[in-house]
């Protein structure tokens, strides 16, 4: 027999871990007392199967799952066991499916793969960090990889959102590319980087010891390419007629210690043009070209500054790390 396993049994006895069977027999009626509460939401009276998480149970229905979740497919594949937990209703038993999963993660997930009351001809109004969270969190575990793909593509285009917790759902789905800039960002939280903050269902979103570590050495790297750009930006007037203005503005930033923040690309160069209106034409102009220029060197060189190397960065096509 051959020792190669397949994807599929990869993927069963993935099934056969989320899937923790209890004994017992769990009764419409006591549902309540043995601990378990009806979802307010995801609660169908047609619903096929009944999912429990923690202390609340889900009656939802098997087929979005199995045609979403080839995790589900297997683990809904599996025979039930002639002592497991089953829910009596309307004269059939509906298997229940005991799930690790925080209930508000799976309600995110529900949301988009089960049918609802509600019309959504736009789709969602707004989209928090935790439902993003739990779509790229579960969407993996379950490998719903549509769901997790879209929610990587707009954490893409709003990548400030809760920068320690994209830094670990970048780790967990190896979306490198999204590090560099969740990395600076988090060397922006001082002490809130040790900290993290906390998810929905009260567990906290950490980064981890090596993640903090690349933090605190990144965070002087990031400081000397602020200076280095800003003066590099002054360099591009020198000996013109508004040398000395620039030159004013460098030293303001000096003494008001706007200089050590570890963030390179934060250089209002439109507030000083805007308190400056001597500031003439031509000046004006080099100071913009220039400013765009040594942004785009600061930010080529990004995964060095923070400690990584990202193949493929700052090219359309998806990268990868080393």
């Amino acid at each position: 027999m051959s020792g190669r396993v397949t994807r599929k049994r990869a993927r069963m006895a993935e099934a056969e871990e989320a899937a923790q069977q209890e004994p017992g027999q769990v009764q419409d009626q006591a549902d309540e007392a043995g601990g378990l509460r009806r979802d307010e939401h995801f609660w169908f009276e047609d619903g096929s199967i009944i999912l429990h998480a923690r202390d609340v149970a889900f009656k939802v229905y098997a087929k979005p799952l199995i045609d979403h979740s080839p995790v589900f497919k297997d683990m809904l594949s599996l025979p039930q066991p002639d002592d497991g937990v089953s829910f009596q209703s309307a004269g059939r038993n509906i298997p229940v499916v005991s799930l690790a999963d925080a209930p508000e993660d799976l309600r995110h997930v529900f949301e988009v793969i089960m049918p609802t009351k509600t019309l959504r001809p736009f789709g969602f109004e707004s989209t928090s960090y935790h439902t993003i969270s739990a779509w790229i969190r579960l969407g993996h575990k379950y490998q719903i990889h549509h769901l997790v793909e879209r929610s990587l593509a707009h954490l893409r285009r709003f990548p400030r959102l809760h920068a320690i917790g994209v830094v670990n759902l970048a780790r967990i789905t190896e979306a490198y590319d999204l590090i560099p800039t969740a990395l600076m960002s988090c060397c922006m939280l001082d002490a809130g980087i040790a900290i993290g903050f906390p998810r929905e269902d009260g567990s906290m979103e950490r980064l981890c010891a090596a993640d903090i570590e690349l933090c605190f050495k990144a965070k002087e790297n990031l400081i000397e390419a602020r200076v280095q750009l800003l003066h590099h930006i002054a360099d591009s007037v020198l000996g013109s007629c508004c040398e000395d203005q620039v030159q004013t503005f460098v030293d303001e930033m000096a003494r008001g210690r706007k200089l050590c923040i570890p963030q390179p690309f934060w250089i209002n160069l439109a507030s000083f043009k805007k308190n400056r209106p001597g500031l003439c034409k031509s000046c004006t102009e080099e100071l913009s070209k220039s400013c765009k220029e040594e942004r785009r060197k600061v930010f080529d060189r990004l995964p060095a500054l923070v400690g990584i190397t990202v193949d493929g960065w700052g090219q359309p096509k998806a990268a990868t790390i080393n």
